[in-house]
C-alpha cells in the first residue's frame, strides 16, 4: 500500500512508497563485506531516535555505518512532519496571542485568528485566519485548512471591565465562546479527535474580599467582565471535557512583536515615570502579575502533557502579591526611573466605569504541582530579563524608550 504524508511534503519531503521503504540513507567509510551486509531489518528505525530499533543487538550495531549529515537532516524533517502537533490560537493578533504564535511556531504547526486588525507577520510558517468569534463566521475555514487539531488556545476576549459594562451584549457574545464549542463538536465528528481547549479566564471571577484565592473558593464576580468569563468557564466545563481553564492575573512583559492599541500596565508605568509627570497608582488593589513568557511555557507544558492532566481549573498568577503601587516602585528601582513621580492613591478616588475587586491575589500552587517544569518569574527578575533582551539587541545600549518598544 502506498504511503503518502502531506505534512511531510509540507516540509520539503516527497513520500510515495511502502511503509517498509521509509528508512534513512547511510554512508560508510568502507564498503561492507559479505558478512556485514547480512544485518537485521531496521524498517522502523526512521521513527526512533538513533535510527535503530531497541531489538537490534550490540553485535550488529558496531557494523552499521554512521548516517550522513544529509540523511540526518532528512530524518529530522520527516520525524517532525510525522509527529508535529497542530495548534489553533484564537486572538493571535492580541498581546498574549502574539507571544504564543511567535514561540509555538517553533515547535508546532500553528494557525491563529485575527479580526479587527491585519494579521501580524511573524515571518514563520504560521497560518492566519480572519474570524468573527461571536457569529462563528470563518471558524470552519480555520479547522478545514489546519486539518486535525491537537489544541486550541482561546485568548480572544473583551478584557476591559469598563467596556464590558458599556457593551454587555457584545462582551457576552465574544467572551462566552459558544460558536467555538460548536466548531469543536463538528471537528470531533469529522476527525474522531477531541483537541485540548485552553481557555484564558481571569482572576476577576473572584470578588476581592480576601487574599490568596484558591480554585476551590466560591466565585462572586463584582463586574460584567468577571461574570462573562465565569459563564464561559461553566459552559466549557459542561460541553467540552478535554479543557483547561487558566485564571490569569495581570499579564506583563516587553512590547509585543506588533504593538497593540490598548495601554499595557508595565508600559504605562515606565512611560509616566520616563516623562517625569506625576502618575497615580493604587495602593489598595492587589494582584499576582504574571510574566508573558511564563504563560507561553505553561501553554506548551499543557499541550505536551494533555494526556496526563489531573486538574482542569488552574489559577495562573505570578509568585508575588503586589499592589499597583508596589509594581510602580519595583519598576522604577529596577530600571532606574524617577520615583518622585509616583503618586499613591486609593482606588475609590478614581472613577473607572466598573467596580474593581480589591484583592484578587491567587494561590497558584496547583498549577506548579501539575506542571513541575514550569517556574514562575518574579517581577524583578522579569524586568531584568526584559532589560537584558533590549540591551542584547542594541549592543549594550539601554534606554527606557527601547524597553517600551518605542
Amino acid at each position: 500500500m502506498a504511503y503518502r504524508n502531506q505534512a511531510a511534503e509540507g516540509h520539503g519531503l516527497r513520500l510515495s512508497m511502502s511503509a517498509h521503504q521509509i528508512k534513512p540513507k547511510y554512508t560508510s567509510a568502507r564498503q561492507p563485506d559479505a558478512q556485514t551486509t547480512a544485518r537485521p531489518r531496521v524498517d522502523d528505525a526512521v521513527l526512533r531516535p538513533g535510527y535503530l530499533p531497541d531489538n537490534v543487538g550490540s553485535r550488529f550495531r558496531h557494523r552499521l555505518p554512521v548516517p550522513s549529515p544529509r540523511a540526518d537532516c532528512l530524518y529530522n524533517n520527516l520525524k517532525q512532519a510525522l509527529i508535529m502537533k497542530t495548534v489553533l490560537i484564537l486572538g493571535g493578533s492580541g498581546y498574549l496571542g502574539q507571544f504564543l504564535v511567535q514561540s509555538l511556531t517553533k515547535h508546532y504547526k500553528v494557525g491563529f485568528t485575527h479580526h479587527s486588525t491585519s494579521p501580524p507577520d511573524f515571518g514563520g510558517a504560521e497560518q492566519a485566519f480572519w474570524l468573527d468569534l461571536p457569529t462563528g463566521e470563518g471558524m470552519q475555514q480555520c479547522f478545514d485548512r489546519l486539518g486535525p487539531v491537537d489544541a486550541v488556545i482561546n485568548c480572544a476576549a473583551i478584557s476591559s471591565p469598563a467596556a464590558c459594562e458599556q457593551e454587555l451584549d457584545t462582551a457576552r457574545a465574544l467572551n462566552i465562546p459558544a460558536k467555538l464549542l460548536d466548531a469543536l463538536d463538528m471537528h470531533k465528528l469529522m476527525h474522531q479527535r477531541e483537541p485540548l481547549l485552553i481557555q484564558l479566564s481571569t482572576d476577576q471571577v473572584y470578588d476581592g474580599s480576601k487574599a490568596n484565592w484558591r480554585e476551590t473558593d466560591k466565585c462572586h464576580p463584582v463586574n460584567a467582565y468577571g461574570r462573562t468569563k465565569l459563564e464561559a468557564e461553566q459552559l466549557i466545563q459542561d460541553r467540552w471535557p478535554n479543557h483547561v481553564i487558566l485564571r490569569s492575573s495581570i499579564i506583563f512583559g516587553p512590547q509585543s512583536p506588533v504593538p497593540v492599541s490598548r495601554v499595557l500596565f508595565l508600559q504605562f508605568i515606565a512611560n509616566g515615570l520616563r516623562q517625569g509627570k506625576p502618575t497615580t497608582f493604587f495602593q489598595d488593589e492587589y494582584r499576582c502579575p504574571i510574566y508573558v513568557k511564563d504563560i507561553v511555557s505553561i501553554a506548551m507544558a499543557l499541550i505536551d502533557s494533555q494526556d496526563n492532566l489531573q486538574n482542569r481549573l488552574l489559577n495562573m498568577g505570578g509568585p508575588e502579591r503586589l499592589s499597583r503601587l508596589d509594581m510602580a516602585y519595583k519598576t522604577a528601582d529596577c530600571w532606574e526611573l524617577d520615583k518622585s513621580c509616583i503618586v499613591p492613591a486609593l482606588s475609590a478616588s478614581v472613577k473607572r466605569g466598573a467596580v474593581s475587586p480589591a484583592d484578587i491575589s491567587m494561590d497558584s500552587s496547583r498549577l506548579l504541582q501539575q506542571l513541575p517544569s514550569v517556574k514562575l518569574t518574579s517581577l524583578e527578575d522579569a524586568l531584568l530579563d526584559i532589560e537584558h533582551g533590549v540591551s542584547s539587541r542594541h549592543n549594550g545600549v539601554n534606554s527606557s524608550k527601547e524597553r517600551l518598544g518605542q
